[in-house]
């Protein structure tokens, strides 16, 4: 079992609840199955990104793959979401760290989330105005 530091702020803390959160035999599924799934977004982005700028592509096939498009940068987008930008929003409940450090940085987790869903939501105009 790893040792805590005592401030759990700490870069060291952070590292070794992450590391001892993912080396543990038991663990391992969930991490198996978010690969397979960041795997299979990534490898249907990248098909759609070829299939919308090819030449010779008829418009049946670009209309799908734009509409992959959204529903990759949709998931992306509520993934991020759920696992950084609503988990975050319980950090004003630490009082031991300064509330000005809490909102910057929470501030700084949902401009990632907003960005996210500003994606997304591009992809579905483009996808509807095919």
């Amino acid at each position: 079992m790893a040792v805590r530091p005592s401030n759990p702020w700490t870069a060291s803390a952070l590292l070794g609840t992450m590391s001892s959160m993912w080396t543990r035999l038991e663990h391992q599924e969930p991490l198996i199955i978010f690969l397979g799934l960041m795997f299979t977004l990534l490898s249907a982005a990248i098909a759609a990104h070829f299939i919308l700028t090819a030449k010779r592509v008829n418009e049946s096939l670009r209309k799908a793959a734009s509409w992959v498009a959204v529903a990759v940068s949709t998931i992306a987008a509520l993934a991020v979401t759920m696992a950084f930008g609503i988990p975050v929003l319980g950090e004003f409940r630490h009082t031991h760290v300064p509330f000005r450090e809490t909102l910057l940085a929470v501030t700084l987790v949902w401009a990632i989330c907003l960005g996210m869903w500003v994606i997304a939501m591009r992809c579905v105009i483009f996808a509807l105005r095919r």
